[in-house]
């Protein structure tokens, strides 16, 4: 749901920043507490340092091709790499709130290799990739995207965005079939895909510790083939790449993890829209926040869990990696969501039977790993009875689909394609 003027989901964050709405345009500094002071310009916000921004975000909403009608909000906090241990910064390096991490990307070749839409294309040709030709900015009725996604090789995919709306191979339909033109590409990064950026130092020598996070998964999940079926069915690990106007509706995640966003591509930056409750002791704990900014390359958004957020492009062309999260603060959700999709399907990623026997593995693992118990059988314990066998509560027509031949496929492995000549 978009949040636009009137509407009931704008009338409840109304007073979340009706202080800010209702300063003036002049310059003035609003700590990390909603205190409003007139000091020293600085160029971002810190949870603990008074930051100067206009609050109405005219600048800021300058940038945007497409108005999409919510409230004004603060910039993001903003924490380097350097600083995100200290004790003060805790809620930040525990992934409890929205934030910008700085000073993590200075070795990801990737910032100047990939500049060259041929040389991205080129790490992955023929992989088949999900493009949005009349973006996804747009939600319409229980249509996730609010347009179909068209199921292309990636190189090909890649050409479709160097053309204007209006002028690829869908025409008018690129124009008239949404009130946002633009186009949106997702690339859906396997095992063997992330492991070639990393080994390629794309994304750094090596990839930053804090953005490490799937050190659990060949633990419960045994086969390359599984692991790439949970990467691909949960979106686990994607490239975005899209034109000026693209993004993505509000939304907030139905798998509950929490996930970070590497601005990689795109010198204008890419705007985001976050809003939730801040989690843990330190600014902002219990409140409602909204939060928005431009995140500019070399830039790292993270987004918590049960956050709805919304974003845009401002240039052609932006490309951003993603990497979902499991931690301590948000296992539980996780968890439970993937528990609940095996045993009922109600997220319909239509994982497969040997994917959900070993998933009742890991959620012993992460309840062992995150939850403080020691004691082994106590954790193995509490945990069954938290995540019960899947199989002991789906009805036998479930398990059945899940255990077809059918179910260990998806639709980036070659068997549906889009008529592409």
């Amino acid at each position: 749901m978009i949040l636009k003027p009137g509407n009931t989901a704008t009338a409840t964050l109304l007073a979340l920043v009706a202080a800010i709405v209702l300063i003036s345009a002049e310059k003035v500094t609003v700590d990390a507490n909603g205190n409003v002071n007139r000091e020293e310009m600085l160029s971002f916000c810190t949870p603990n340092t008074s930051c100067d921004f206009d609050p109405q975000r005219l600048q800021l909403r300058a940038q945007l091709l497409y108005d999409r009608g919510v409230l004004p909000a603060r910039p993001f906090p903003h924490i380097h790499i350097s600083e995100l241990y200290k004790p003060e910064h805790a809620p930040f390096k525990n992934r409890r709130r929205p934030f910008v991490l700085t000073g993590a990307m200075e070795d990801w070749e990737g910032r100047v290799t990939w500049k060259n839409v041929g040389t991205v294309a080129a790490l992955f040709p023929t992989r088949i990739v999900d493009l949005y030709p009349m973006n996804m900015l747009q939600a319409t009725g229980t249509d996730f995207a609010g347009s179909s996604s068209h199921l292309f090789p990636m190189k090909l995919a890649l050409e479709e965005l160097t053309h204007p709306p209006g002028r690829g191979r869908f025409g008018d339909r690129e124009l008239t079939e949404t009130d946002t033109p633009g186009k949106y590409l997702h690339v859906q990064l396997g095992e063997k895909e992330w492991n070639k950026l990393r080994e390629h130092k794309a994304m750094g020598d090596p990839l930053h510790k804090w953005l490490r996070t799937d050190g659990w998964m060949k633990q419960c999940i045994p086969t390359k083939a599984l692991r790439d079926e949970f990467h691909v069915k949960t979106l686990w690990k994607t490239m975005l790449l899209g034109t000026r106007g693209a993004g993505m509706f509000n939304h907030s995640d139905n798998l509950l993890s929490s996930s970070w966003f590497a601005h990689v591509q795109g010198q204008r930056g890419k705007w985001w829209y976050i809003c939730g409750q801040g989690r843990g002791p330190g600014p902002y704990e219990g409140e409602e926040q909204c939060f928005e900014d431009l995140v500019m390359p070399g830039e790292i958004l993270f987004n918590p869990k049960q956050h709805y957020h919304e974003t845009q492009n401002v240039g052609t062309l932006t490309l951003n990696v993603k990497g979902q999260v499991v931690s301590a603060f948000n296992y539980r959700s996780v968890a439970t969501q993937l528990h609940r999709e095996c045993a009922y399907s109600h997220l319909n990623f239509d994982l497969s039977g040997p994917l959900c026997d070993a998933l009742d593995n890991c959620f012993l693992l992460w309840h062992q790993a995150f939850s403080g118990e020691k004691n082994r059988k106590k954790v193995v314990k509490e945990g069954r009875r938290l995540w019960p066998k899947w199989r002991s509560l789906a009805n036998p027509t479930l398990q059945t689909r899940r255990d077809a031949p059918s179910a260990l496929g998806n639709n980036y492995d070659g068997r549906i394609y889009s008529k592409w000549g």
